[in-house]
């Protein structure tokens, strides 16, 4: 039995998004009051982006756990609130913490199925009062509340509920800046006959009256010089003509703003409202094909209007003005993230990476690593050694997508060969390419959503076997023979699921393994006899991936439900190597047979996270969902050089993800010295350094240098005091009598 360790991975491991940046997503992009050119953003899931330099790139600033909506700054704090599924958080950002939450109000209704956040308002910087509005279910019908805390939501004060007010429901709740009193509710279509409204409270929610009756209303913004001015906009579905509506008297009456000639559309409702802090003149009005200005305050207006097949702009979500220039304007909306310095008549796209993508597959090949993901209901071809993208069956964002996304699957065995599935209501067809996907030949049609696994038969690449899934209870099996495109299906002993690994013979293309469900078969005529092989220490209810090693050919690897397990006698016997994980995906290196990798996706109950191994399956590196910033990764795969490790994860709003890992910084079972290279020990380090070369080779020098290049020690001596460095990670350079090198010192 081997020894079982879990190592912490403590090194801060290089993350890059590899996706392309034409299709990437941002949302409620802000710009900082205070800090030049600095701005933030969420992503399409749960993530706190920030950048430094206008947005031209973005990292990670706060991971959530589960997914996160409406982002925005409580008034006089540097603190962002935004709502999920369970409350509201509110995020520090000169610490990088969340300093307060707000659990959601319980609807106090028995039978209640299912309850959500429908929006809210913060009033003050400390956080003490706040509205909530809520949705939930009893059965198939929706209902909805609003509710009052001024005790920074210890107790809630229902003061709205649909049923007592004709089923009308709530689009927009808010606050008046100066009076934590006054509410505001935006109102929007009932199935009574009664639509409409705005409601104003002046003392917490206890009366209402109403204004603007029958007016289906939603966004609302209060001009941040004069709180008595506000304006408001008509909503989805509102029975009269769509308008903005101003007061100047704190909400008591209310006009119609003259001057906006508003543009057909489909929906013709007012999407965001945003006054310019720093001068109230200035006021952006976004619309579902409209940008709507005003740079005096509304006494004219502007209006840059967009067809609504074009490509730039739809429904806009929020609008931020640069403090340090104020022509610039930041507009988030459903489609790309723009910025724009002459009010809407021009937009340039703000590329970032972070797009939606559900499968990523690696093609390795001597000179280059080519990379296939699912973007757009098509697929993308990345070489990352020329850093170009091909895009194949993109859609584009205002088209109508079926929800069967393009997959790409790599023969991993024989480059520029890639296996395509493009789906259909109908069915999805397979296709064949052997130039990276520039073309493509027609094989056969299937009830599929995404291939599993293509493996080529090691002595005779035109005889590849092919998996096809439905969902993970049902699948296809494929022998394909190109050279005339032709196939055979395959029917594996064990009734309905999913071939999920496949392993060829190097000798003979008809000699094959293959895991389906918890069972391991071998066939030695391609597929038409099987037998079940015995399973000796595999003991797991899914076996979700099944590899041979491509330098030492008798091991064996599986990830399954119950963790990873491998085989050293070409599956004859198993060991669990990592027990009580699930792990969807495992791979070998191909340049040292004791390096693997594997990863379990982001499920019900679980995280996604990585594994690695330096020795065979006897210690494992845990790369934590921590480290890697919370990403929903559903599908993985690696690539491998003699030194580093890279996971390219799939994401629902950070694109792909790649977590590269220097293999060195992780250990070796036996290290041993060669030329003018050395060792490090301990590494990580705490207090004291000790280095060592080759017995026939001498130390001269020894210095260590910041990440950014400052040298911060110097020594001609082989041992080094390191307690004075501040913990992180160093560049350690050894000059000897053959020459200098470097490495990576973890100093914690």
């Amino acid at each position: 039995m081997a020894v079982l360790l879990l190592l912490c991975c403590k090194l801060h491991a290089q993350i890059s998004y590899e996706a392309t940046s034409n299709y990437g997503r941002l949302y409620d992009i802000t710009y900082d009051a205070t800090v030049h050119d600095k701005m933030y953003a969420r992503t399409l899931s749960n993530h706190i982006m920030v950048s430094a330099d206008n947005g031209t790139t973005w990292s990670v600033l706060y991971s959530h756990p589960i997914n996160i909506e409406e982002m925005r700054w409580v008034p006089g704090t540097v603190n962002f609130s935004f709502m999920d599924a369970q409350g509201i958080s509110i995020y520090n950002t000169a610490t990088n913490t969340i300093v307060n939450t707000y659990n959601m109000p319980q609807s106090n209704v028995p039978g209640t199925d299912d309850t959500w956040i429908d929006g809210y308002d913060i009033y003050d910087a400390a956080g003490t009062t706040l509205v909530i509005n809520i949705g939930f279910k009893i059965g198939f019908d929706n209902y909805g509340k609003t509710f009052y805390s001024s005790d920074s939501g210890a107790t809630y004060n229902e003061i709205y509920y649909t049923l007592d007010n004709d089923n009308v429901f709530i689009n927009n709740v808010a606050i008046a800046p100066n009076n934590a009193q006054k509410i505001f509710l935006s109102r929007s279509l009932g199935n009574l006959g009664v639509n409409g409204g705005l409601f104003v409270s002046e003392n917490a929610g206890s009366t209402w009256t109403q204004k603007l009756e029958g007016v289906a209303l939603d966004k609302l913004s209060f001009n941040p010089s004069n709180p008595n001015e506000i304006l408001v906009g008509t909503g989805i579905y509102n029975p009269n003509p769509e308008s903005i509506y101003k007061s100047v008297d704190g909400g008591a009456t209310w006009n119609a703003v003259a001057g906006i000639t508003w543009a057909d559309g489909i929906l013709n409702h007012i999407s965001a409202i945003k006054y310019n802090p720093a001068n109230a003149n200035q006021v952006t009005i976004l619309e579902e094909n409209q940008i709507i200005t005003t740079t005096d305050g509304g006494t004219t207006w502007n209006s840059e209007n967009f067809d609504v097949r074009n490509l730039s702009y739809y429904a806009g979500t929020n609008a931020s003005y640069n403090p340090f220039n104020q022509q610039q304007i930041i507009i988030s909306n459903d489609f790309f993230p723009q910025l724009t310095t002459d009010n809407g008549a021009t937009l340039n796209q703000l590329h970032v990476p972070f797009l939606t993508t559900r499968n990523v597959a690696v093609m390795q090949t001597l000179t280059a690593t080519h990379l296939y993901y699912s973007a757009q209901d098509g697929y993308m071809h990345r070489d990352l050694s020329t850093n170009t993208t091909v895009p194949y069956d993109i859609l584009d964002p205002n088209s109508f997508t079926n929800n069967n996304a393009t997959v790409a699957m790599p023969d991993k065995a024989f480059a520029g060969r890639v296996f395509v599935l493009k789906g259909s209501f109908t069915g999805a067809a397979l296709k064949v390419s052997n130039d990276y996907g520039a073309t493509t030949t027609d094989i056969l049609t299937a009830f599929a959503k995404t291939i599993d696994n293509v493996t080529s038969a090691p002595s005779n690449s035109n005889i590849v076997y092919v998996s096809l899934k439905q969902d993970d209870a049902f699948g296809n099996f494929y022998r394909i023979d190109l050279t005339d495109n032709s196939y055979e299906e395959i029917t594996v002993p064990g009734g309905d699921g999913v071939v999920t690994g496949v392993i060829v013979n190097g000798s003979n293309p008809n000699d094959i393994r293959v895991s389906k469900l918890n069972a391991l078969y071998h066939s030695i005529d391609g597929g038409l006899t099987w037998a079940q092989i015995s399973t000796n220490g595999l003991t797991a209810n899914v076996i979700w991936d099944f590899e041979q090693s491509p330098i030492a050919v008798s091991n064996f690897i599986a990830g399954t439900n119950s963790g990873i397990f491998t085989s050293q006698d070409a599956g004859a016997t198993w060991e669990n190597a990592l027990p009580d994980v699930n792990v969807k995906k495992v791979a070998y290196s191909p340049f040292n047979a004791n390096v693997a990798a594997a990863a379990v996706y982001t499920d019900e109950g679980q995280d996604a996270t990585l594994y690695i191994t330096v020795n065979g399956g006897t210690s494992w590196t845990h790369i934590t969902t921590q480290q890697l910033d919370h990403a929903l990764a559903g599908s993985a795969d690696f690539s491998f050089t003699d030194n580093i490790v890279t996971a390219y994860l799939a994401t629902p709003d950070l694109g792909i993800m790649a977590y590269a890992t220097d293999l060195a910084l992780l250990g070796t079972a036996n290290p041993v010295v060669k030329g003018n290279n050395f060792l490090m020990h301990p590494n990580p380090a705490t207090n004291q350094l000790e280095v060592s070369v080759n017995v026939n080779d001498k130390i001269t020098n020894v210095s260590i240098y910041s990440l950014t290049g400052q040298k911060i020690a110097e020594t001609s001596k082989n041992i080094i005091n390191i307690s004075g460095l501040s913990n992180g990670l160093y560049i350690v350079s050894v000059t000897t009598v053959k020459g200098t090198s470097t490495q990576k010192l973890i100093k914690q």
